[in-house]
């Protein structure tokens, strides 16, 4: 299964996923199977002032999300998966930087 995706579009959620990767306090995956989804988390700073590096990282993630879903999903296992990006906004502060590591690690 193939989905066409521009050259500008794929830019995009490039850009974004790169700085989303240089910036990001962790990505923890998981695969549920009971709902066929494969959650991608992410931990960063989505509304202070640092906002301009965290915002950029998220929207990147759900390009990259968006993609895979409209190609079908995601193959795991021999299984079909859909993705959905889980976000965690630490204020660009360590001490809401651990809850949401655990958070998305143990949930």
């Amino acid at each position: 299964m193939s989905a066409r995706v521009s050259r500008r579009r794929f830019l995009q959620g490039s850009a974004g996923a790169a700085a989303g990767l240089s910036v990001t306090a962790g990505i923890p995956i998981s695969v549920n199977a009971a709902d066929k989804v494969v959650k991608v988390g992410s931990v960063s700073d989505l509304t202070s002032d640092a906002a301009g590096w965290g915002l950029p990282a998220y929207h990147g993630y759900d390009v990259w999300a968006e993609l895979i879903n409209e190609a079908g999903g995601m193959q795991v296992g021999g299984d079909t998966y859909s993705v959905e990006v889980v976000a965690w906004d630490d204020e660009f502060l360590a001490s809401k930087a651990l809850p949401g590591v655990k958070k998305l690690v143990l949930e």
